[in-house]
């Protein structure tokens, strides 16, 4: 993975991973004057549109966990943000019927060398993380 920073490599991860679960990634790093949104993805079954938050973590570290994270501030923002690009894209989502969904992906991985090693990651996916 390019050297972008561990946020960004974390998030290339975590669309790769939805797309092996059969997701459709719409959209990546969406920004409205509300906030940014890192993944935007329809489920294999065509029957939500995931709004998908990730946290990358280097392992050892002495964070919060990625879940835990995501404040209320935080997730307000990201509900806003999937607000307006429902209207948007208000056609697709009503002749879908598309039904938003709250993600999150917390991803923490070893340090190799200075590196980011994906190679060994402990991945985390929670639908419906926001409980909305």
């Amino acid at each position: 993975m390019k050297k972008y920073g561990l946020g960004f490599d974390g998030e290339a991860f975590a669309a790769e991973y939805l797309e092996g679960l059969g997701f459709t990634v719409l959209e990546k790093n969406f920004i409205s004057r509300f906030g940014e949104i890192d993944i935007i993805a329809k489920t294999d079954d065509g029957k939500y549109l995931c709004f998908v938050e990730v946290k990358t973590r280097m392992s050892g570290k002495n964070y919060a966990s990625g879940l835990e994270s995501v404040s209320a501030v935080k997730q307000n923002k990201i509900i806003k943000t999937a607000e307006y690009y429902i209207a948007k894209n208000s056609r697709i989502v009503e002749k879908e019927k598309l039904q938003p969904r709250f993600d999150c992906i917390e991803i923490n991985i070893p340090e190799k060398d200075g590196e980011h090693d994906f190679s060994n990651v402990d991945l985390k996916y929670i639908a419906n993380a926001f409980g909305t």
